[in-house]
């Protein structure tokens, strides 16, 4: 067995590739803190070796010889500096070649989180890629050729600093894109409100809902959720996700006297972070992100310092995830409960828009995105009307022999009233103010991946691996490409190539 590249990075950790075999046999080769680390496990034996090298996260070419003789004897070479590592046993390795990352799932299983240190793919460019002396053109088996650049050049000119604001700037071959999955906003440069839907617009409730199909209800290690929200009320639940094993096991964010607060139980207990610097029930849009990772969480509300929930316990799976509600959720008979008044825009989770996908209809995994009771599409993205209403008072009750004055003096002029008939919340005619402009928000930056063979390069963009096209900044996507077999040459026409995103498909 032998595999040769070269790569390029300014990322410490990320997986650059990860082979299974036999029983519990399997290799992986990562980036761990700047340097290499070549891990294996022989036998359900878990080893490792870190070549001795300086910092290789320099945004320098590398190169990178791994091979494995029939004495059981790993050599590592890298930029000439050589490792020898010998084995007790042989190793099998007939299974599935993974290149700049697993797919988000397999990140979780006990056998690979035992044996490598990386949680995310390889970010940076890869080169002359050589399995056993063949060298396959990974771009014929790349998904989505539209996010894939083909060279490892410097992307800072297509993505400038501000080229999308809030979002991630993410290159393509002649032009760029704006991801702006977890900002809560759209278009270029993802400064744009979303499509958005007002719950209890008529005074009812209602939430959108989802529930993934049995066969759908994945386990996750790692959840990113995004949206906004815009409202008058202090209470109510923003959205929630369900497991469909234990219902004790959940994230939801909600509303609380006005204060953010982000939940979570996942296994390990509950979690809890709270934004309570300010009220955010103003009628002012503001954006909501959290970021679950294991047993860590972290939360950001708007531009306000992130919340940080860090628990050095047991790895922790969010298991068969299930139902995905907005505006609410529901009791075990179904009823809504703890329903939320006021507008959701920008809904994200893992991969999905849920708003997005409601609004155009479109299945996910043959299932619709549903409407249940009072939820209204509204354009434009105002907060007017609709919400909760306040009862009427009682009819005035005089006592007997007391006498109300017609005039109580001065020449006021009473004014156009505040509620209405019925004590109805009134229209507020916009959300900004003449000229008024939203501060933006940081996004979180997401770039992806680079490959290259043969001489020729190919910088990816949404997946976890490969081309950092900003520098300094960075993301997470996942991508992976899969070699079945790995013992000689003749298999390399089983190349096979899967990209997936950090969804639960």
């Amino acid at each position: 067995m032998k595999i040769l590249f070269k790569f390029k990075t300014r990322e410490s950790n990320g997986l650059i590739l990860y082979n299974s075999g036999s029983g519990s046999d399997a290799i992986a080769v990562e980036m761990s803190n700047g340097q290499l680390r070549l891990a294996y496990n022989i036998g359900g034996r878990n080893q490792f070796t870190v070549v001795p090298t300086g910092q290789l996260n320099d945004n320098m070419w590398h190169t990178v010889q791994v091979a494995l003789n029939e004495r059981s004897q790993f050599t590592v070479r890298v930029d000439g500096e050589n490792v020898q590592v010998s084995t007790s046993g042989s190793l099998s390795l007939a299974g599935t070649l993974y290149i700049g990352g697993l797919p988000q799932a397999m990140f979780s299983r006990p056998e690979v989180a035992s044996l490598i240190e990386s949680r995310k793919g390889f970010r940076g460019c890869l080169a002359s890629v050589d399995l056993n002396g063949a060298v396959p053109d990974l771009m014929n088996y790349a998904t989505d050729k539209s996010k894939i650049i083909d060279g490892c050049r410097d992307l800072n000119v297509a993505c400038a600093p501000n080229a999308c604001a809030m979002g991630m700037c993410v290159p393509r071959a002649n032009d760029y894109y704006c991801d702006c999955n977890m900002t809560g906003y759209v278009g270029v440069p993802c400064t744009d409100f979303p499509t958005g839907y007002y719950f209890g617009k008529n005074g009812g409730s209602g939430i959108v809902l989802y529930e993934f199909p049995l066969e759908r209800q994945l386990n996750s290690n790692e959840d990113m959720l995004a949206f906004g929200f815009m409202t008058l009320e202090r209470d109510g639940v923003l959205y929630r996700i369900e497991s469909g094993l234990d219902s004790n096991e959940y994230i939801e964010i909600r509303l609380e006297n006005g204060h953010i607060i982000a939940e979570s139980n996942t296994g390990t207990g509950l979690v809890r972070l709270v934004e309570d610097s300010r009220l955010f029930n103003d009628g002012q849009y503001h954006v909501v992100r959290y970021i679950r990772t294991g047993s860590n969480s972290t939360l950001q509300v708007n531009q306000l310092p992130t919340k940080i929930a860090v628990n050095t316990g047991v790895l922790s799976l969010f298991k068969r995830v299930h139902r995905v509600m907005l505006g609410g959720r529901t009791d075990s008979s179904g009823a809504i409960i703890r329903n939320y008044y006021g507008i959701i825009g920008g809904a994200y989770y893992n991969g999905h828009r849920w708003l997005d996908l409601l609004l155009s209809k479109t299945q996910l995994h043959g299932k619709l995105v549903q409407i249940k009771g009072d939820v209204v599409l509204v354009k434009p993205f105002l907060l007017t009307g609709g919400g909760k209403t306040t009862p009427a008072p009682p009819d005035l009750v005089i006592p007997p022999g007391v006498t109300i004055p017609t005039d109580i003096g001065g020449g006021g002029v009473i004014g156009p009233g505040i509620g209405g008939s019925g004590g109805i919340v009134p229209e507020i005619p916009s959300i900004g103010g003449a000229g008024g402009v939203l501060p933006p928000i940081t996004g979180i930056d997401l770039v992806g991946p680079s490959i290259q063979d043969s001489g020729r390069s190919c910088c990816g963009s949404s997946w976890t691996g490969w081309h950092d096209g900003r520098g300094e900044s960075g993301g997470r996507c996942r991508h992976s490409f899969r070699y079945n077999g790995f013992s000689d040459k003749s298999n390399v026409g089983a190349l096979q190539t899967e990209a997936r995103g950090p969804d639960m498909s």
